[in-house]
């Protein structure tokens, strides 16, 4: 993932997020103040959300696999909380 230091800067923000709560508040501020300084109201903060929240949620990069809590492989195409998430969609 990669984040514009220039627009952390300009929107007030010094590190880098490492919870999803500070995450949540970088693409807020990137959506409300004006990361870019042209003085519209034309960003959107969310672009390509889904593929880095997947695998804070198990669902891995994209491409169904990701590491286990024990240090394997694990698909998360065939788990609950992925079949739940496609009901709901």
């Amino acid at each position: 993932m990669g984040i514009r230091k220039d627009w952390l800067d300009n929107v007030g923000i010094d590190k880098l997020p490492e919870t999803l709560d500070e995450y949540h508040e970088v693409l807020r501020r990137f959506t409300f103040n004006d990361p870019d300084q042209n003085g519209k109201n034309d960003m959107y903060g969310g672009h390509g959300i889904q593929l880095y929240l997947r695998g804070a949620f198990g669902f891995g990069s994209g491409t169904g696999i990701y590491a286990d809590e024990r240090g394997g492989l694990g698909m998360s195409f065939g788990t609950i909380i992925f079949m739940a998430c496609r009901i709901l969609a």
